[in-house]
């Protein structure tokens, strides 16, 4: 088994300069994103695609949510698995006007991702420090928590080049403290103790873009793990596994699987992670609009299998998460 070899450096502070910029993979946060220096503002509606997908896991619930915006279109969707009855409990997915929507440029002290439209709604916001505010009204689903980074580990930040001499970034964090609750139908369901996750990805996609993911959120022998790998795009910029309030990188992910309906491999090019992947539902879309195409699946379940960090070799039985593969012309 080959031990993880790359090293995470800081982000540069800032990270684009002029419109340049500083490709890598970091430990730490974005900051802010300076996109309007990089390309015009046709471009910039043409290309550039902002979205943060929420994820909270307790031991029975896998929560999850998006907001995401496009130079000419937004959309959200909100999901939850429960793992007790093996199926997913609620889905509902919001086609909404671009006005409706806001992510910001930065991952900083201010961040937020907002959308009001109808009786739904959502709110994601960075305080002061590592405290986030996330609020929500999706059909079937309430949702009103507060996550507390200071324990967490670190986040992993990405930069990577895209076509025409532009970029694009993500940060992902796993881990937070949860406190709050959420009512999934007439169910109320506490999340004081929950594990909480983030992706916040913004930049210059190319007109084709496709990969596949894995994620996941939940306790080995007591200690919360979280695991970050896509296979494709940034590559292993992005992949990493969080534990012991430290953030590991590893090797990019080898994600085999299609759909909800067979079981899926997910490994890294490095060999530390050997895992199963057993799906009790999937949250999917498939659109064609013309000039805008999708093909999404993002099958929810269960984790099993082995990781090894530094000089731990863990073992995982029935982890919440998910896996995704995602083809999109846009």
């Amino acid at each position: 088994m080959v031990a993880q070899g790359r090293v995470l450096g800081p982000v540069p502070s800032p990270v684009v300069v002029r419109g340049r910029a500083s490709a890598g993979s970091y430990e730490g946060s974005l900051g802010a994103l300076d996109f309007a220096s990089a390309a015009s503002a046709l471009v910039r509606i043409r290309r550039l695609k902002r979205w943060v997908y929420l994820a909270f896991a307790t031991e029975r619930y896998f929560a999850a949510m998006a907001i995401v915006r496009l130079g000419y279109a937004a959309n959200a969707f909100s999901f939850v698995l429960d793992k007790a009855r093996g199926s997913i409990v609620q889905r509902d997915t919001a086609i909404l006007p671009v006005t409706s929507v806001d992510v910001s440029d930065t991952t900083g002290p201010g961040a937020h991702a907002t959308f009001s439209f109808g009786a739904r709604r959502a709110s994601f916001r960075r305080a002061a420090g590592q405290t986030f505010h996330v609020s929500a009204a999706f059909r079937g689903l309430r949702l009103d928590a507060e996550l507390d980074g200071e324990k967490a580990p670190p986040p992993i930040s990405a930069v990577a080049p895209t076509e025409g001499g532009l970029f694009t970034t993500t940060e992902k964090r796993l881990l937070l403290d949860v406190r709050g609750d959420m009512t999934v139908g007439d169910d109320r369901v506490s999340l004081d103790g929950a594990l909480a996750g983030y992706d916040y990805s913004a930049g210059f996609m190319p007109r084709h873009t496709r990969w596949k993911w894995a994620f996941l959120m939940g306790k080995v022998d007591g200690v919360p793990l979280g695991l970050n790998l896509v296979e494709g795009f940034v590559r292993e910029a992005e992949c990493a596994a969080f534990y012991d309030g430290k953030v590991y990188p590893l090797g990019e992910g080898r994600i085999e699987g299609k759909d909800a309906t067979s079981p899926w491999a997910v490994g890294t090019t490095t060999g530390e992670t050997r895992l199963d992947f057993a799906p009790l539902g999937a949250h999917a879309d498939r659109t064609n609009l013309g000039i805008v195409r999708a093909s999404f699946v993002q099958p929810v379940g269960l984790y099993s299998g082995a990781m090894r960090l530094g000089d731990r070799e863990l073992r995982l039985t029935d982890v919440l998460g998910v896996t995704e593969d995602q083809s999109v012309v846009w």
